[in-house]
């Protein structure tokens, strides 16, 4: 298992905007290709918003075909390019699961918990 951590700015004073925008046109489709949502977060700065989104994902191979999927899909496109004026700056980590925590990842995932 393996987890992709994204790391949104968001301009300040537009969380809100960007998350009642997910909610109504992005996570339907985000969700259709990539099932694993294991969290979604957000602060309210005082410079900047951000917004964090953590994903789980089976390996690499998993990920890729996930994000190629995503990234055809029209709707998801429409959805980018509304969102994409409220992005300030982002960053991305693909992180390997700890020993210790991949069983008990897998089994929340699998019975859908998360």
């Amino acid at each position: 298992m393996i987890i992709e951590e994204r790391v949104y700015a968001i301009e300040k004073g537009r969380i809100l905007d960007f998350l009642n925008l997910y909610q109504a046109e992005g996570m339907a489709v985000q969700k259709k290709h990539s099932k694993h949502m294991v969290g979604f977060f957000y602060e309210e700065g005082d410079k900047k918003d951000t917004l964090v989104q953590l994903w789980g994902f089976v390996d690499l191979d998993d990920k890729a075909a996930s994000q190629s999927a995503m990234q055809s899909d029209p709707a998801w496109k429409d959805y980018v390019a509304k969102i994409k004026p409220l992005i300030l700056d982002r960053e991305v980590r693909v992180m390997k699961c700890a020993p210790f925590f991949s069983g008990k990842l897998e089994r929340l995932i699998h019975e859908e918990i998360i």
